[in-house]
């Protein structure tokens, strides 16, 4: 089940990203009316926003050093194949994206 020991935090983790990403998708879509991240880019304080944002949802998937906690319980509560997927494909697109954000 989802609440066993070792996949509890993991959850607990990407939540609580996810919650980021969200609060900065409505922040895009307010301000804009379009979700177009470059129409943000004349407001400093959006972009700081932003910014920070994307900081502590990408920091989860990263995992990054605060929010760290999570990835050796889960590749050891995963079977083989899980923990090989795990390590190879999310943590590397978690940087990916971020280092895409923060260079456009």
């Amino acid at each position: 089940m989802w609440f066993e020991t070792k996949k509890y935090p993991f959850f607990l983790y990407t939540l609580h990203g996810s919650v980021f990403m969200l609060l900065a998708i409505l922040f895009i879509l307010l301000r804009t009316t379009y979700l177009q991240i470059s129409l943000t880019t004349n407001l400093l304080s959006g972009q700081i926003f932003l910014w920070t944002a994307s900081l502590a949802t990408f920091a989860v998937k990263v995992p990054m050093v605060p929010v760290h906690i999570w990835l050796p319980e889960a590749h050891v509560g995963a079977p083989t194949a899980r923990s090989i997927i795990l390590a190879g494909i999310p943590l590397k697109l978690g940087a990916y994206v971020f280092l895409r954000l923060s260079i456009t």
